[in-house]
């Protein structure tokens, strides 16, 4: 749909608005002065590739009664698979340490009940008449201390530059002991070479757009004014994980199934060109 608005004094600018299926506005407005003369079109592109790069955070939870006792057993559990995710591959420089707390966990227990009173002795007869004193009442030794669990975490962000190996490394993980594991991003190690051909695309798309609109209104393209760009470089891609994490259990087999897909770059230009008589 297209609006003409045009004036009947000479001084006047002429405006052309058309909407090319909800893809954005696109303006062809002509004036006297040199800098309001134009056409700015927009236009669109998109590229899209398989990711080649995957980020997994793999931890280990345990409780237990002293802080050190559960240091110690994380510890454990993370040495062991940073020496097997070294074993299937993964360079050092993609283990970094993520997280790592020991946290208290109280277990409040309720008051006992106060001890019943020792039930009064019958009288002598020596003291016949005279009702025996009742035996003391044993004070409680007061509140139990709070007891409670300490959880140590510790949390290793994994980088797998060989997807074929992820699912290996994720089956690994829990056969070792990993019991949390927060998901998977899959990301494009060089997302430059994929907004390079996605901005191709959004600009062949705006010089088409203004090529069209030239025509339909009568006039002929000149130079380009101005060019702006607003690129869009993919966001991680998470996966769900199909595991639970249990205590004292491990949710997966030897290997996880994994798919990466696809991730897609954006491209958007907004381009200015003069335009001329025909």
């Amino acid at each position: 749909m297209a609006f003409i608005l045009k004036s009947l004094k000479s001084t006047a600018a002429l405006a052309l608005l058309v909407g090319l299926n909800g893809c954005g506005t696109t303006v062809v407005q002509s004036a006297n002065s040199p800098e309001a003369m134009g056409v700015v079109v927009s236009g669109f592109g998109k590229a899209t590739g398989a990711p080649d790069l995957a980020r997994a955070s793999i931890g280990v939870e345990v409780r237990a009664r002293t802080s050190e006792e559960a240091t110690a057993s994380t510890s454990t559990r993370m040495k062991e698979l940073t020496e097997a995710f070294m074993n299937l591959g993964v360079l050092a420089a993609d283990l970094k340490t993520q997280n790592f707390s020991v946290n208290f966990e109280q277990d409040f227990r309720p008051d006992p009940p106060p001890p019943l009173p020792e039930p009064i002795a019958p009288a002598s007869k020596a003291g016949k008449g005279m009702a025996s004193a009742p035996a003391p009442v044993k004070e409680a030794s007061g509140k139990d201390e709070p007891r409670g669990w300490y959880r140590a975490s510790n949390t290793l962000e994994v980088t797998v530059r060989d997807l074929k190996q992820l699912g290996q490394i994720l089956g690994t993980a829990t056969t070792l002991g990993a019991n949390t594991i927060y998901g998977v991003n899959f990301e494009l190690s060089n997302p430059q070479a994929f907004e390079a051909k996605a901005r191709e695309k959004a600009v062949a798309d705006a010089h088409a757009r203004a090529t069209q609109l030239a025509r339909l209104s009568g006039v002929r393209l000149g130079p380009i004014l101005a060019i702006n760009e607003s690129a869009g470089f993919p966001s991680p891609m998470p996966m769900a994980m199909p595991m639970m994490a249990k205590e004292g259990g491990y949710g997966y087999a030897a290997a996880a199934p994994v798919e990466s897909g696809q991730l897609e770059v954006v491209s958007t230009v907004s381009i200015r060109y003069a335009i001329e008589k025909q």
